[in-house]
């Protein structure tokens, strides 16, 4: 995986090993879904994962001033992959079920960080040959303004290889990472508050 980007603090930290493997969820599968039934259809066997309905998801909350045809220009040729990316999240925001926006889903992790609400947000964005944008994004939900300090987003390859590991600070409202990944590629993602963690298995 090629890591091109992160929001926040760099930390040391590195879980150990998972104790149980469960069967990871397909990003594949969510393009191809997408691709054949709309982009707002969710496979019902992954039911806690949700198209966002909530637009303080995305990290671009300004006013747009862009056009649809100029996004597409950027997401098709930049050889940028960060303006790509922010490129593609404001297309989804003007229209989400267009064929190049980027497919976002959402899970609520407030049951398991003990009350706070937190949601993670994954997208994955088509790239030449048979590659991914992928981004990973931790925000607060509700009535907080801001993640809980000490939030740990940490990222794995199929290796057990720590990729990305950082930590949200005081008054942080948004904690990501964005990468490129080759199709078959397997991510695990921790993501730890005090005593609790909660783990994600992906393969692209």
């Amino acid at each position: 995986m090629n890591t091109f980007s992160h929001r926040a603090i760099t930390s040391s930290f590195a879980p150990p090993p998972l104790s149980s493997a469960s069967a990871p969820i397909s990003l594949q599968q969510w393009l191809d879904l997408a691709s054949s039934k709309g982009a707002s259809q969710v496979d019902p066997a992954e039911a806690t994962w949700q198209v966002p309905c909530d637009h303080r998801t995305l990290y671009f909350r300004h006013r747009l001033t862009v056009t649809e045809s100029v996004l597409l220009q950027t997401i098709r040729y930049s050889d940028d992959d960060e303006q790509r990316w922010q490129a593609a999240e404001q297309l989804w925001a003007i229209n989400p079920t267009h064929a190049e926006s980027p497919i976002l889903r959402a899970k609520d992790l407030g049951i398991y960080l003990q009350g706070h609400s937190v949601t993670l947000l994954v997208g994955i964005l088509i790239k030449p040959h048979q590659q991914r944008l992928i981004l990973i994004r931790l925000l607060p939900m509700g009535a907080k303004p801001y993640l809980p300090p000490g939030l740990m987003l940490t990222g794995q390859d199929g290796t057990d290889a720590t990729v990305f590991s950082i930590q949200s600070r005081q008054q942080d409202d948004c904690l990501q990472f964005k990468f490129t990944a080759a199709m078959g590629d397997r991510l695990q993602l921790h993501i730890s508050w005090n005593t609790t963690r909660v783990t994600e298995h992906f393969i692209v």
